[in-house]
């Protein structure tokens, strides 16, 4: 007899999930179930040696895909993701959201023309490129923000078109899109703050080193836009950024 546990987490976070059923069922049919604890984690104690599938259920939420293991020793890494279910389907308030984030971006990026015209632009540098589009503090930080919040508005967009395009809008998510909306760009201008700060040396295959000098304009608003898209993976780097400063405080 081996022991088998895991952890459940809500999807797309390291959100724990307590009160998920999990279900196992060997090759031979035989049919095990435990929950998770309010940490998240679920434990067989005693799992017999052989190929397993796992399902994870929770009322309000989809269950997740079967897993097969193969257990011929402990494991304590198994884990699932489960996305909450959303029952109201509204198309048409799908659609007007839509327009109204495609009207934000179309008013920031006309923003964006008027205030290059009238802000003045600092003197260019020996290598022929300002320190900064918009001068020094804290106008850089405004063009990050502008930029940050131009890739949340496109990957809002292109998220949006796709789930009107299945038919699976949910009323229910529009507080999450518009926390996006809200957080991404100022998140994004943390983690630009924190990345201009360091310089990154890229070895590519078959050629020498590269330098990257992240406090270059161009590469700042590249990877606003960039980080502004993929909020999940800014709030992941922001999360182990600041373990690893909290432990070497302690």
């Amino acid at each position: 007899m081996f022991k088998a546990s895991g952890t459940v987490y809500k999807e797309g976070t390291k959100s724990k999930l307590p009160g998920v059923v999990v279900k196992a069922t060997s090759s031979e049919g035989a049919q095990l179930s435990t929950v998770s604890d309010a940490d998240g984690r679920f434990t067989f104690d005693k799992i017999e040696p052989g190929t397993w599938s796992l399902v994870a259920m929770k009322e309000g939420h989809y269950s997740s895909p079967p897993q097969k293991f193969e257990l011929a020793a402990d494991h304590n890494d198994l884990s699932f993701e489960l996305a909450r279910r959303m029952d109201t389907v509204d198309e048409s308030t799908g659609k007007i959201f839509f327009y109204v984030l495609l009207g934000g971006l179309g008013v920031l990026i006309i923003a964006y023309i008027i205030l290059h015209l009238i802000l003045p632009r600092p003197a260019a540098t020996q290598e022929g490129v300002a320190s900064f589009l918009w001068g020094e503090e804290p106008f850089r930080f405004l063009e990050v923000l502008f930029w940050g919040m131009a890739g949340v508005l496109v990957d809002k967009l292109m998220s949006i078109g796709f789930y009107l395009r299945r038919g699976t809008f949910y009323r229910e998510g529009m507080l999450m899109h518009i926390s996006h909306i809200v957080s991404v760009p100022l998140l994004t201008v943390v983690v630009v703050f924190i990345l201009s700060l360091v310089k990154l040396n890229v070895a590519l295959a078959g050629s020498n080193e590269v330098t990257l000098d992240l406090a270059d304009p161009r590469l700042l608003v590249a990877l606003s836009f960039i980080l502004g898209s993929r909020p999940w993976a800014m709030r992941d780097f922001l999360q182990r950024t600041a373990e690893r400063v909290t432990r070497q405080a302690e």
